[in-house]
């Protein structure tokens, strides 16, 4: 394939002319985008997942880049949306903990005073037999 830049792998792509183009682009970028992943998500395995969904972003959003950007630092803008992919996940994940959190801490309220309860039933009914012997 003849060496192509970045913004006509965008232009090549978006007038429809193959998906090779794209994968080009992503192919050509796909350390650095994965270097910043990583170096925020902190694990393999979290960047993998972010990356999938930071690429369909990516995917669906690049003839908007065309639009509205055009001749831009297309890298810039790829790692912009990883970023914000990251920083959207960890942000879900501090949510979700906070609310297994309380959860948690609501069944153990509960689970606290059903034992209260049944704690001072056993106590009367004990009391009342030791009446009766």
């Amino acid at each position: 394939m003849k060496q192509y830049t970045d913004n006509e792998l965008v232009d090549l792509y978006c007038s429809g002319q193959g998906n090779n183009f794209l994968s080009e682009l992503l192919l050509r970028h796909k350390d650095v985008i994965y270097r910043v992943a990583l170096r925020i998500m902190k694990n393999h395995s979290d960047t993998e997942d972010i990356l999938q969904t930071a690429y369909i972003k990516i995917i669906r959003n690049l003839s908007l880049y065309k639009a509205n950007i055009g001749s831009g630092n297309i890298i810039g803008w790829m790692v912009q949306i990883v970023v914000h992919t990251c920083y959207d996940k960890k942000l879900s994940e501090k949510r979700r903990i906070k609310r297994e959190k309380k959860y948690i801490s609501e069944r153990i309220s509960v689970t606290q005073s059903n034992f209260n309860e049944l704690n001072e039933i056993v106590e009367n009914s004990l009391r009342n037999a030791a009446i009766w012997d």
